[in-house]
């Protein structure tokens, strides 16, 4: 028993390294050891543990649930959205991105021990999302039937049933996923959408709360009817309606426990082998391109198959912009409809800082050069201009991130409902910061090439990391927040708007002219 306990320990350790393969790259490369990761992943889940129940534990305590069954289950579903997420995240980490399973077949493991651990470290990077959502459940039971005590046990219970039933029917999710041939098939691609979904509605489930939060004080929040039986479960639970709750949701547990352990656990070392071998036997599709325009677009194309990387760029330059400033915007009523044309150099100026938000080092075009890894040697060797070839390498990222920014353009059109001079000037000021950003990180990425890497987060972690994009952000919001205050007070209050718009535009055509001539010249030209 004492070495099953050593074992499972053991196991457990080293899927911790697995759990966050970015934070694990970024302090081996600190040349920390094993156990100083561990002992830093166990202390990161636990602050935030601890943070997220004292956030959201707070505003639980002062609320009295019983009478707010539309908050329970906006709660509820904004928690069963970030476990779905991390969950989705962690089981692709620790048993396909890691690609262990192999590795343990000559070593002296139980099969159950090493899907024990896996499933327990999981569970593990669950604990920041789930502990509010038990201290949700007990603070409504105690206002139940049954007391404060029996009220408390009842939460923990039912706590427990419905996260297990949420953890099931993620796995069940990803793992029913491998057994198809489409999937088998398209790994990356599956495995992208999947993350990005179940991130995308992470992200919905918080702005909705958001949404709420400033009227819960005398008004109820939106009820959603899938989860307001939980809530009548923990105040009247020896009803008809609750004793039948709580049979289907242990039934679902029991059904879910058994596909598990019958089908999808015992058949997971044959579709990982599957996957491993249809991987590296799949040969090559050959490509035909009529010109040598053709060939490099398609080449630099196939670069971007790495979910892992489009998941990072997407996280680290989309998500954290729109969040700031629809987190900023969902409580308010906007219609700009009205709004005068003498704002248009408002709107241009408020298109270049959000370009300038979103592009940065984590941007598809501060990569793009470092994806060839060594290659880039090898298509230096060839007949063909490096400067040629930097150049359509530039061309294609800046033109997808274009077409990303114009959906965020009309995101926000629709949101603020702007007029359309208004919404076209928001949409050139995007593109021209998009093109001075990406100027400046294309060069970036040329300067610090890696041509060696083995995990793409050591290409996110150049010059600042994680901390950088973080730092960069709020200073240009604030930046631009300022100077955007301070240009519309000089609107508002001077007679002489003409003349403060031609100014305004004759400096941002100068700054743009100027940072495209000095990189022309010291970085293109230089090519030669």
């Amino acid at each position: 028993m004492l070495k099953n306990k050593r074992q499972l320990k053991a196991l457990i350790e080293v899927n911790l390294l697995y759990i966050n393969p970015q934070a694990t790259s970024r302090q081996r490369k600190q040349h920390k050891n094993s156990q100083q990761i561990i002992r830093s992943t166990m202390m990161q889940y636990g602050l935030l543990s601890v943070l997220f129940l004292f956030l959201y534990g707070a505003s639980m305590f002062v609320i009295n649930l019983k009478y707010r069954p539309g908050l329970f289950s906006q709660y509820v579903m904004m928690f069963a959205l970030m476990t779905l997420a991390q969950s989705v995240s962690a089981i692709n980490n620790v048993f396909f991105e890691s690609r262990d399973l192999n590795d343990y077949l000559p070593l002296p493991f139980q099969q159950s021990a090493i899907f024990l651990a896996k499933f327990t470290v999981i569970a593990l990077s669950n604990l920041p999302f789930v502990l509010p959502l038990l201290a949700l459940f007990i603070l409504t039971g105690i206002n139940g039937s049954f007391g404060m005590i029996g009220g408390s046990i009842l939460g923990l219970f039912l706590f427990g049933l419905f996260f297990t039933l949420i953890f099931m029917l993620c796995s069940l999710l990803v793992f029913g996923l491998t057994h198809t041939k489409v999937y088998q098939s398209h790994r990356k691609t599956f495995t992208f959408l999947l993350l990005i979904v179940t991130m995308v509605m992470m992200v919905i489930g918080i702005l909705t709360m958001q949404e709420h939060q400033a009227n819960i004080a005398s008004h109820d929040a939106k009820k959603i009817a899938l989860f307001l039986p939980l809530h009548k479960l923990l105040l009247q639970p020896l009803t008809g309606k609750s004793l039948l709750t709580l049979g289907i949701l242990l039934i679902s547990v029991f059904l879910g426990y058994y596909l598990l352990k019958v089908w999808l656990i015992p058949s997971l070392y044959t579709q990982y082998n599957l996957s491993n071998a249809a991987t590296a036997a799949k040969p090559s599709k050959s490509y035909h391109a009529r010109s040598l325009d053709q060939l490099l677009r398609h080449y630099n194309l196939s670069l971007l198959k790495n979910p892992t990387f489009l998941l990072q760029s997407l996280t680290t330059t989309i998500f954290p912009p729109l969040i700031m400033i629809f987190a900023g915007t969902i409580n308010q009523s906007f219609d700009l409809g009205k709004l005068p044309g003498k704002y248009f150099g408002v709107f241009l100026l408020a298109g270049i800082a959000l370009s300038l938000m979103i592009v940065n080092q984590g941007a598809l075009v501060s990569n793009i050069i470092s994806l060839d890894g060594p290659n880039y040697a090898f298509v230096k060797a060839l007949p063909i201009k490096e400067k040629t070839y930097l150049k359509r390498k530039f061309n294609l990222a800046v033109g997808i991130q274009m077409l990303v920014l114009l959906l965020v353009c009309i995101a926000f059109w629709l949101v603020l409902k702007l007029p359309f001079l208004l919404a076209l000037c928001l949409l050139i000021g995007t593109f021209m910061g998009n093109f001075v950003a990406s100027l400046r990180f294309f060069a970036r990425d040329r300067r610090l090439f890696v041509p060696d890497w083995t995990n793409v987060m050591q290409l996110f972690n150049r010059s600042g990391g994680n901390f950088g994009v973080i730092f960069g952000l709020i200073t240009i919001f604030i930046l631009s927040i300022v100077v955007i205050v301070g240009y519309v007070l000089l609107l508002n209050i001077s007679g002489i708007v003409v003349v403060l718009n031609s100014v305004m535009l004759l400096l941002i055509g100068l700054l743009f002219i100027g940072i495209c001539f000095y990189y022309w010249k010291h970085f293109w030209q230089k090519l030669n």
